[in-house]
């Protein structure tokens, strides 16, 4: 416990860590702290304590733990040298500098050095170093970015590997091909990047597809200008100094594109209407318990706020969501302020575009409240830290569904979207359904309902173009089309009469059957004696006859 005199009451197990060596004063000492074992191991000669310290009190007395600094009169041997010659002391008036004491002998352990990001002046931050700043800058970078560059530089490298130990190689005057590419000059990677791209194939020998070569060439541009700093480099652009690479790529493209390779979209197809009211009929999602608002949220959040598949799920915030009222419409509303996002990062491209917040609005109307769920959910979870909570199962003492401190793991976020299908018994068989599929209902909803591209954007935070791309026709345009495109002629309808009338429900047409005025009576001899004719006695309470042919086609009579 601490004291304002700057002492403190040490419990069982703060001595006990005391005595083992585990016990830190970082919090209480604002500069370098040492652990007690660094103390007793310490030489004090090579010390001096650089204030009062601190008292802590135990059962059997008190332990002082003072912050030590080097001894300006007395010279620390390095370890790295053998040399026994000593350095000059410094003055007793000069202030002494505190370096890092990494070794003083054998039996010294290292210093803990607290990371400082703020000077002792308070304004400025401490010296950086090269190495530093680019990994700052290289993290600066998605990492989903990165892991793409990552792996475009591989399938380089292993293809380097692979060309080199072929005997045709070894005549080329630029052999043997380097496995960083980094390593050639222009003029090298024009040549070999020829060879590359008309040569690379997946691991188990088949083609790439078109747009997965060009991936892979952006994720080599981009290691050479952000990691190369070779600014100069675009391969994409016409009258380059890569002209021969670039052709060579649009000439395999159009290749495979001719081979039928990669011609079927991989796309993620948009959640429908009907499967969305399912997973509320089911329980998949519900207000009742803390797996269904999580569920709830987890979808919404991709609708109406346009998340994609996975990292802004993971960095979600719950202080990004605030529930609000508008006054004069009467009418609440979910205000979410989005964070740093694929393609806003918040640095020189982004400057000029804020983060400007989405506004849902609440609809009186509906069976289920999008807002009632948001304001329900934000009850129960801590309003700082992670959004997604992971679900207890269980209930308070009030009734309410309780979650955990802990998070969603991100094994079960990647696949969120296709649980709700599973538990919902909706067949996807025929269907790419991702967590992105969230997102695609949104750009396709509203460009169904014929809202223009601005507002779409304002929803899903496209800057560009791209946003076209999402656009899914629902089935009801479809079939509009499909109806427009269709020769104008009808099929002949069937006339209605008291005694047949047909529904067919896969004939095309109503041929064969008769009208009331070509029907015989049923007490005619010759209808009885047709032999192509057959006579069924229906009872009174039968309203329907389905006659199934033996082609499978069914005629659906009513009586």
């Amino acid at each position: 416990m601490s004291h304002g005199d700057g002492s403190f009451d040490l419990l069982d197990k703060d001595l006990l860590a005391i005595l083992s060596g585990d016990f830190n004063v970082t919090d209480q000492i604002e500069s370098d702290s040492l652990t007690a074992t660094q103390l007793l191991n310490i030489n004090t000669q090579e010390l001096l304590p650089a204030g009062p310290g601190i008292t802590c009190s135990t059962p059997g007395g008190s332990v002082t733990v003072t912050e030590l600094v080097p001894n300006p009169m007395v010279t620390v041997p390095d370890s790295s040298s053998n040399s026994n010659d000593l350095t000059e002391p410094v003055p007793p008036n000069v202030v002494p500098k505190r370096p890092p004491l990494t070794t003083i002998d054998s039996n010294v352990i290292d210093i803990v050095q607290p990371k400082r990001e703020i000077s002792d002046n308070g304004r400025f931050a401490l010296p950086v170093s090269s190495q530093q700043i680019k990994d700052r800058t290289t993290n600066s970078i998605p990492k989903k970015t990165r892991d793409a560059n990552k792996w475009a530089l591989k399938v380089w490298s292993d293809w380097a590997k692979f060309r080199n130990s072929q005997p045709a190689s070894a005549l080329e005057s630029s052999f043997p091909i380097p496995e960083d590419i980094g390593d050639l000059d222009d003029s090298m990677i024009n040549f070999w990047g020829q060879r590359f791209i008309m040569e690379v194939k997946r691991q188990d020998g088949k083609d790439y597809p078109p747009n997965t070569l060009t991936q892979i060439v952006s994720g080599l541009q981009r290691y050479l200008t952000t990691i190369c700093n070779r600014n100069n480099i675009n391969f994409f652009r016409e009258g380059s100094q890569f002209s021969e690479f670039r052709r060579c790529i649009d000439t395999r493209m159009k290749e495979l594109h001719a081979q039928g390779v990669g011609i079927k979209s991989n796309s993620s197809d948009p959640v429908t209407m009907e499967d969305e009211l399912q997973f509320w009929e089911s329980g998949v999602f519900n207000f009742d318990t803390s797996v269904g608002l999580s569920n709830s949220v987890f979808f919404y959040n991709g609708k109406l706020f346009g998340f994609r598949g996975f990292q802004e799920h993971v960095s979600c915030q719950a202080d990004q969501f605030e529930i609000l009222k508008d006054n004069a419409k009467d009418l609440r509303y979910i205000k979410f302020t989005p964070g740093l996002r694929k393609n806003s990062q918040g640095g020189l491209k982004s400057r000029n575009t804020a983060n400007k917040p989405i506004v849902h609005y609440e609809q009186k109307d509906r069976k289920y409240s999008i807002v009632d769920l948001y304001e329900r959910y934000l009850s129960l979870i801590p309003r700082v830290g992670a959004f997604y909570r992971k679900p207890v199962g269980s209930y308070d003492e009030n009734g309410s569904p309780k979650f955990g401190a802990a998070s969603i793991a991100q094994h079960a976020i990647k696949s969120m979207i296709k649980r709700f299908y599973a538990e919902a018994g909706i067949d996807t068989s025929d269907r790419k359904i991702s967590n992105h599929s969230a997102r695609v209902t949104l750009c396709t909803t509203l460009y169904n309902k014929n809202f223009p591209d601005k507002a779409v954007m304002s929803r899903s935070k496209h800057k560009s173009s791209a946003v076209q791309s999402y656009q899914r026709e629902q089935f009801e345009i479809l079939n509009d089309i499909s109806k427009a495109l269709e020769p104008s002629v009808l099929k002949p309808k069937c006339d209605e009469n008291p005694l047949i009338s047909t529904v067919a429900a896969t004939t095309s047409s109503c041929k064969g059957i008769k009208t009331e005025s070509d029907v015989k009576s049923l007490n005619d001899s010759s209808v009885k004696n047709d032999e192509d004719t057959l006579i069924i006695n229906v009872p009174v309470s039968v309203k329907k006859v389905i006659i199934e042919k033996k082609d499978g086609k069914k005629i659906i009579i009513e009586v």
